[in-house]
């Protein structure tokens, strides 16, 4: 299988005001934004061999249980190794490893850790952050998938909602979570591929399994080829309380407060900590120049909080403004893959960097892009439309929108049989008068020919109609598979039903094709034949 890049002129979705401006200048608010592999720089290595020894070990032991492909091994070889950096991505553990762009961060990754490699002649290594310590279970508990009748169908975890407790606690189980009745879900809808089963295999969580660690199992199918290292915060708990501890006390918090009236995350509401406890995760904020724990009154300096979390570091993980300076530390990173959204928050942490002395790691933009299928390219080609025409409608082409009119010949028949019965009845009495019975034959012939051409036409409006109908189906399939729920696709889609279509070697033409960097979305055709997209 192979792909073909085409750049998508759609201008759809638009990027925000600060992305076009980070992406037309390569920084914004003293954040460096890199567009191509030139605008990154190497950091110097603030990370002990002892340390670096420790961190690789500790990662090892959590990937142990499910095997290391000889790629992964190959990485965290090289990250024990003094003067290797790493290009940092990360996402939350969705089901069914959902949505698409988790897997492009992912790819984007592994490309550009190559690239810099080669660039640099110095061992560059992709890592990826898999979010286990979130809690925020209602945002990962389903996915989407196009279903055979080329409906976007929600595909949903029974018995969980809202909650407190870190995603790495929940284990799944088969009869509270209702893994068997999803299964047969996907094995109804997928099976029928050549890789159905052993997709429904592979992605689906087992029994006794969390999210991250089926995220973890995925990713190292996939991608530990080509030496992806996925981490779950709880391997390196050490680490990360010590780089959390260095925060906190560094006075990074009051230097969040920075340009206030600016941020995207307003860090004195945010959680920039949370403590962690058998009722799960509870918020830590700053109030003034002391940490207090929701519902608590009394507030913590930030020397006593970086002592408690040193002493406790299971005790403790980092909010959403905190993570990316935690990751800095504990991480030999050089480049953050992360999406344009989240760039207005991490522009605002350059004081909080500066203040904790956390390096300044390079922020790169992750590739935006869009799967068109050799499914898809046919229905682009059968329904008469363009990839940037079903991004233009936001998934809402419909049939009629351009459809031809009803053929013009079934009115003109329809008025040539009225006048020829209006012609024929004119002739009942002057044939009567030769014989009565002449009359009731003219009548019985008149009626045989009007139920004759009735049923001819009847049959070539079903033959327009069903035309119509396959148009609609094509359509269907374009707007639900390209444009779901009028989002872009990598929002919203899984890559479970690509690999139930095309197998492994669909990761593969990914990985090849996908560029390191892409300043705008780009279109991925597996299809041989040129889809039209202008």
């Amino acid at each position: 299988m192979k792909f073909q890049a085409k750049a998508i002129h759609a201008g759809w979705p638009k990027p925000s005001e600060t992305a076009r401006i980070a992406l037309l200048e390569g920084q914004i608010h003293g954040l460096r934004v890199a567009r191509k592999v030139q605008e990154i720089d190497p950091v110097e290595d603030l990370w002990p061999s002892d340390f670096r020894q420790a961190l690789a070990t500790s990662i090892e032991g959590g990937l142990s249980p499910l095997g290391i492909p000889d790629g992964v091994g190959q990485s965290l070889e090289a990250l024990a190794q003094p003067g290797t950096l790493a290009v940092v991505t990360g996402q939350q553990p969705g089901f069914l490893c959902s949505p698409l762009y988790s897997l492009f961060k992912a790819l984007q990754a592994c490309k550009l850790a190559k690239e810099l490699t080669a660039e640099w002649g110095r061992t560059v290594i992709p890592l990826f952050w898999n979010h286990a310590d979130d809690h925020d279970i209602a945002e990962v508990h389903h996915s989407y998938i196009q279903n055979r009748n080329l409906d976007l169908q929600k595909v949903s975890l029974a018995g969980l909602s809202s909650g407190r407790q870190p995603l790495s606690t929940i284990a799944l189980s088969e009869e509270e979570q209702g893994l068997p009745a999803i299964r047969a879900l996907l094995q109804q809808n997928f099976g029928m591929y050549s890789h159905g089963e052993e997709a429904v295999d592979l992605f689906m969580p087992r029994d006794g399994e969390t999210l991250p660690r089926a995220m973890t199992r995925v990713f190292l199918e996939l991608l530990g080829p080509h030496g992806l290292v996925p981490i779950e915060p709880d391997w390196i708990r050490k680490p990360l309380g010590n780089a959390l501890a260095q925060v906190v006390e560094s006075g990074a918090g009051p230097a969040l407060q920075t340009n206030r009236d600016q941020a995207a995350i307003d860090p004195m509401e945010a959680a920039l900590l949370f403590l962690v406890g058998k009722e799960g995760r509870t918020a830590v904020r700053l109030r003034g120049d002391h940490y207090v724990v929701d519902g608590e009154t009394t507030g913590v300096t930030p020397a006593d909080l970086a002592k408690r979390v040193r002493a406790n570091p299971e005790e403790w993980s980092a909010g959403a403004l905190f993570r990316p300076l935690i990751q800095d530390l504990a991480l030999p990173s050089v480049a953050y893959i992360g999406g344009l959204g989240e760039l207005a928050y991490h522009a605002q942490l350059v004081p909080a960097r500066e203040a904790a002395k956390v390096p300044k790691t390079c922020f790169v933009p992750r590739v935006s892009a869009l799967i068109v299928d050799d499914e898809c390219v046919a229905s682009l080609e059968k329904g008469g439309v363009t990839v940037q025409q079903v991004l233009e409608s936001e998934g809402q082409l419909k049939p009629n929108d351009d459809a031809p009119p009803t053929p013009q010949v079934f009115g003109d028949i329809r008025e040539i049989l009225k006048d020829t019965k209006s012609a024929l009845s004119a002739q009942r009495g002057p044939l009567s008068e030769i014989d009565p019975s002449m009359d009731r034959g003219l009548m019985r012939a008149t009626n045989q020919m009007t139920a004759g051409i009735e049923k001819l036409l009847a049959t070539a409006e079903r033959i327009h109609k069903n035309k119509g109908g396959k148009k609609d189906r094509h359509l269907r399939r374009l707007n639900n598979r390209l444009v779901p729920r009028g989002l872009p696709q990598e929002r919203v889609l899984g890559p479970l039903e690509f690999y139930a279509r095309y197998g492994p070697d669909f990761f593969e033409a990914l990985y090849a094709v996908l560029p390191s960097m892409s300043a705008s979305p780009i279109a991925l055709h597996t299809s041989h034949r040129n889809a039209p997209t202008q």
